[in-house]
């Protein structure tokens, strides 16, 4: 074995050496004479490749181009030849065998394909194995669901967080595998048991990259990750594994260091993380080590952490995919006190979250592990929309202006209608400057699309046991009455008549907002004349929110000039109940800013015959006497 390695690696030094410009600046006077001889060859980096690229490539014929997916970085552009490629899928077709897959599996290729891809690997190894293979690539999760139901494969060829997200979705009776072999992610020790715990289904972890195909995975019924043999040198420098490729000749990576922190013993390497970390503030690093050992700790199969600014405060939030067992309070208080993060938290400057989650952040095919989303970026902001991360999402909005809001509105297009109602009540809930840029827009798109499906959930808030949520309810209604005023008043009228006391009162404050909004003149004219359709109910609830609040604090404080012809016709009406709600919509800030107005009605029912009614004027007097100078009335 030593032997053959020798001379593999003596014909690739020297080969690279001659035909690459990279090598032939990098090597001076190498002698390979043993196999220890490679420590003598200088490591070579990520960064080299992603910023010489061109200069690996040797001038043989190219057969393919791969590039990296940039998880973390920018990506690495390589290039194969015809051999190479032959090879890797020979690698591949011995991963197949380890992992016992026989002739008459159906194995479904969930993995990319193209030139940021190597579903082709598993694709071609299938063939010449003569195994019935579904080449899928990166597709979304219904297409790949309708597959399954079709095909029935017994095999995924997946990575770890796309088939939980599969499993989730999946019906019981239409789950046919009894195998995944998963790669592209690090799993935790517990992924494989919880899976098979779950769904019977048994996980064959694969380990490699795609500057070199496959090197590692493990065989069924066996543990560990046992290395592919005479094709790879591997060493361990500095807790990192660095590999050695003795056949990839159109670009050819030698002493090439991953970034993965392993070990090897017994020809079997355990991968223990990517030695990745991202720089927040004051010079304080995120460990994606230490990460992976607090998650695992905790039955965490897989995590996300989400970095957003707050004002002056960086939110982190991370997201743990699991049981719902998992305990995310405990793996919260850990990472705070394992990342030094209490004196950072203590100042505000801080904000550490943590959630159990099924939504993963990022592509149909991998999940990214830190996603930064400090900066505005459109592909962040359409990630962060898919996953439901709405408050990381609002946060690393831009500010709006006339040059951008278009960029922004332009991600909604992408968006299922039920999604983008979800993230419009969520913006409105700030109700300020974004909220009247954004959720007109939003909801007039889902208007367009589903009005019934929009309307209906606005229902659903009206009548929550939450009173919160009935609140928020009433905003989003507003928005949509003034974006849709001459299209929604059959709705209106028939909610402001619902035996419901909830939906007829979030109607009511609807207008209210709508009025303060809308400086129509003939628009609050018809937005007042609501309001004769509310003057008899017979709720407490409702009639709370009718005179000071809706009539009084709304219409009365930006259109007194309507309000007192509405008054006027009220007053002809010689009806108790409808006196004491003209006289208590002055017990206001509308009342108090339109004082000769008030004094106006509180004069002509000062002689009533009504015990209501007077006490409708004291209650009212008393009020403004506290904000105005009354002493005289």
């Amino acid at each position: 074995m030593d032997e053959i390695q020798l001379s593999a690696l003596k014909y690739i030094v020297s080969y690279a050496y001659e035909h690459t410009l990279f090598y032939k600046k990098l090597y001076n006077n190498i002698d390979i004479s043993s196999l220890s001889s490679i420590e003598e060859l200088p490591i070579v980096t990520t960064e080299f490749l992603k910023k010489y690229p061109h200069e690996f490539k040797t001038d043989e014929p190219v057969y393919k181009v791969v590039m990296t997916s940039g998880t973390l970085s920018n990506p690495k552009i390589l290039y194969r030849t015809q051999q190479d490629f032959e090879k890797s899928v020979d690698n591949e077709c011995l991963l197949l065998n380890w992992a016992g897959i026989q002739k008459n599996d159906i194995v479904c290729i969930i993995q990319p394909f193209g030139i940021n891809g190597y579903g082709e690997l598993t694709l071609e190894a299938c063939k010449k194995l003569g195994i019935f293979a579904v080449p899928l690539g990166d597709v979304q999760d219904d297409i790949v669901l309708a597959a399954i139901k079709t095909f029935s494969p017994t095999v995924l060829d997946i990575s770890p967080s796309r088939l939980l997200t599969i499993l989730s979705k999946i019906k019981p009776e239409e789950n046919s595998i009894r195998l995944a072999m998963v790669a592209g992610e690090h799993i935790t020790p517990n992924f494989k048991s919880n899976i098979f715990r779950k769904y019977g289904i048994q996980i064959i972890n694969q380990y490699g990259s795609t500057e070199l195909d496959g090197l590692a995975a493990e065989k069924l019924n066996e543990e560990g990750l046992h290395l592919i043999p005479n094709s790879f040198i591997f060493e361990i420098v500095d807790d990192q594994i660095v590999v050695t490729s003795l056949y990839h000749k159109g670009t050819p990576l030698i002493r090439y260091m991953l970034g993965d922190i392993a070990t090897i013993n017994n020809n079997i390497i355990e991968v223990c993380g990517r030695n990745a970390s991202i720089q927040l503030i004051d010079g304080i690093i995120l460990e994606q080590s230490i990460i992976d050992s607090i998650v695992a700790k905790y039955n965490g199969l897989f995590w996300q952490c989400i970095l957003y600014n707050n004002k002056n405060t960086l939110c982190i939030e991370f997201r743990i995919f699991g049981d719902t067992s998992i305990d995310c309070e405990l793996i919260l208080k850990e990472l705070t006190n394992s990342l030094d993060f209490e004196d950072l938290v203590s100042q505000k400057k801080v904000l550490l979250s943590c959630k159990s989650t099924s939504r993963i952040v990022g592509n149909t095919r991998k999940a990214i592990r830190y996603l930064d989303a400090r900066n505005y970026s459109e592909t962040i902001s359409f990630e962060l929309l898919k996953a439901n991360c709405f408050e990381a999402y609002y946060y690393s909005l831009p500010r709006l202006t006339s040059s951008n809001i278009e960029k922004v509105i332009s991600t909604y297009n992408l968006i299922d209608t039920n999604k983008l109602v979800d993230i419009g009540i969520f913006i409105t809930h700030f109700w300020n400057e974004r909220t009247w840029k954004l959720c007109p827009r939003i909801f007039h798109y889902c208007y367009n699309r589903n009005s019934k499906l929009l309307l209906k959930k606005c229902l659903e808030m009206a009548v929550n046991s939450d009173w919160e949520v009935r609140e928020e309810a009433a905003k989003v209604i507003a928005i949509i009455v003034m974006n849709e005023f001459d299209r929604i008043d059959n709705w209106l009228n028939q909610c402001i008549t619902s035996n419901n006391e909830n939906i007829r009162r979030a109607i009511l404050l609807s207008l209210k907002y709508c009025v303060e909004y809308d400086s129509d003149y003939s628009r609050r004219e018809k937005l007042l004349s609501y309001m004769d359709l509310f003057l008899f109910d017979t709720s407490t609830y409702v009639k709370k929110s009718f005179d000071s609040f809706t009539i009084g604090d709304g219409f009365l404080n930006v259109c007194p000039e309507l309000v007192e012809i509405k008054f006027d016709y009220w007053c002809t009406l010689n009806n108790e109940r409808v006196a004491c709600s003209v006289i208590r919509a002055f017990k206001s800030s509308g009342g108090v800013k339109s004082w000769p107005l008030a004094k106006k009605y509180l004069d002509y029912y000062r002689s009533a015959n009504s015990s209501s009614i007077q006490k409708a004027l004291t209650a009212t007097s008393n009020y403004l006497k506290k904000r105005i100078n009354l002493e005289d009335y």
